[in-house]
């Protein structure tokens, strides 16, 4: 008698452990296609503002965004200090402004 009540208990503990399992397995199943939603929209819309820009950029300087981003590759590889100079310059000045009182 008592071993026909372990048994029964046992297969209800075993019984609520795969459904338990099979929940948490729907519900990281759902999350992960609900992530791969976002990222594709996410995707999509840095794709869209990229592209906005590139042509934002070009219409005021009349040059593709990719020309540019090559010609200031080419001035950083050439002149490397100056530009080191110039971040540190203009990091110290953005420093001043944002922790003035």
């Amino acid at each position: 008698m008592a071993y026909d009540t372990i048994e029964r208990t046992t297969g209800a503990a075993a019984a609520r452990s795969q459904q338990v399992m099979d929940v948490a397995q729907d519900a990281a199943e759902r999350a992960g296609a609900y992530v791969q939603r976002q990222i594709g929209h996410i995707s999509d819309r840095a794709r869209d503002i990229a592209r906005v820009l590139g042509e934002s950029l070009e219409g005021y300087t009349g040059r593709p965004a990719g020309v540019l981003v090559s010609d200031v590759r080419e001035y950083v590889r050439a002149h490397p200090l100056q530009v080191f100079g110039a971040m540190v310059g203009v990091g110290y000045i953005l420093g001043k402004l944002m922790t003035r009182d």
